[in-house]
C-alpha cells in the first residue's frame, strides 16, 4: 500500500507555502456516496489531511508517491463506479448540456479538450449535438491516454482537480494545452463550505475512496492560478474559470455574475 505510515505535525501548504497542520483523518473507504447512505466496510487504513491556516487548502500527502498502477489498483479500479455512479454517463450528460447552453453559438469555431475525460462520453455527447472539434485526454483510460497535440480554445476539466496531489503541476499541464492567443479553462471542483471546521474530515466531499485528496477554497484556487499569470472567476462553488484575457467566445459570460 502506498499510504504513509507516519505524518509530521506540519507540512508546507501545496498552494501558498504556509505551515499547514494536521487536520484530521478518515478511513480509506470513506466515499462520496455516504451522503446517499452507501457505506463501505472500513479498510482500517487511515488517510490523514492537513489544512492551511492562510489559504484554507485541505490536502493529504498520503497519495503523493502513489504510482499510476497503484492508483488503478486501489482507487480507480472495478469498484470505482460503486462510489461514483454518475461518472460514466450522468455527469458527462449534464456537462454536455452545460457546454451546449454556454457555447453552442461557437460549436463550429472553438476546439475543446476534455482533460481527465474518462470514457469519452462528454466528447461523444458534444459531437452528437454538432460540436466539430472535441478531444478527450485521460491517462487512466487506455483509449484516451495518448497526449494530444496542438492547442485548444477551451480546456474543460470536470471533477479532476480534487483528485490530484499537485495543484501547480496539474494546472500547468492544463495550461499547456491552451491556445495562448485566445484560450480558457473551465473546471469543476467543489470548494469548502463555510462550516468546514464543524465537520472537518467528516465532510462528504473529503473521500479518499473517490480519490478526493485536494480540497480547495476560492482563495487557494486564486493563489495557484494568479501565480501562473491567470485570472480566476467562479460561477458558483463548483464551477470555475481560468484565463489570461477573456476570449471572444466567452465574453457573454462575464457580466458580473461571478464571485
Amino acid at each position: 500500500m502506498f499510504l504513509k505510515d507516519t505524518h509530521p505535525d506540519n507540512v508546507g501548504c501545496k498552494c501558498c507555502g504556509a505551515s499547514a497542520r494536521l487536520y484530521g483523518a478518515c478511513d480509506l473507504n470513506k466515499n462520496c456516496m455516504e451522503l446517499q447512505g452507501k457505506f463501505l466496510p472500513p479498510r482500517g487504513i487511515p488517510v490523514s489531511y492537513y489544512r492551511c491556516p492562510a489559504c484554507g487548502f485541505i490536502f493529504s500527502t498520503d497519495f503523493d508517491d502513489a504510482t499510476p498502477e497503484e492508483l488503478k489498483e486501489n482507487i480507480y479500479n472495478d469498484g470505482y463506479p460503486e462510489v461514483d455512479p454518475d461518472y460514466a454517463s450522468v455527469r458527462p450528460s449534464g456537462n454536455t448540456e452545460l457546454i451546449s447552453d454556454v457555447f453552442s453559438k461557437y460549436k463550429n469555431e472553438i476546439s475543446i479538450l476534455d482533460y481527465g475525460g474518462g470514457n469519452g462520453a462528454l466528447q461523444n455527447g458534444l459531437k452528437n449535438i454538432g460540436f466539430s472539434d472535441v478531444t478527450t485526454f485521460d491517462p487512466f483510460h487506455e483509449e484516451y491516454a495518448e497526449r494530444p497535440n496542438g492547442a485548444f480554445h477551451l480546456v474543460v476539466s470536470f471533477e479532476v482537480i480534487e483528485h490530484v496531489p499537485t495543484p501547480y503541476e496539474t494546472f500547468e499541464d492544463l495550461m499547456s494545452f491552451l491556445d495562448k492567443s485566445e484560450g480558457m479553462i473551465m473546471f469543476s471542483t467543489l470548494v469548502q463550505p463555510p462550516d468546514i471546521d464543524n465537520v472537518k474530515t467528516g465532510w462528504w466531499y473529503i473521500s479518499p475512496r473517490n480519490g478526493h485528496i485536494s480540497i480547495h477554497t476560492f482563495q487557494s484556487l486564486n493563489i495557484v492560478l494568479s501565480r501562473r499569470g491567470y485570472r480566476f472567476a467562479s460561477a458558483n462553488p463548483n464551477l470555475h474559470f481560468a484565463y489570461r484575457d477573456i476570449p471572444a467566445f466567452a465574453r457573454h459570460l462575464f457580466g458580473g455574475q461571478f464571485i
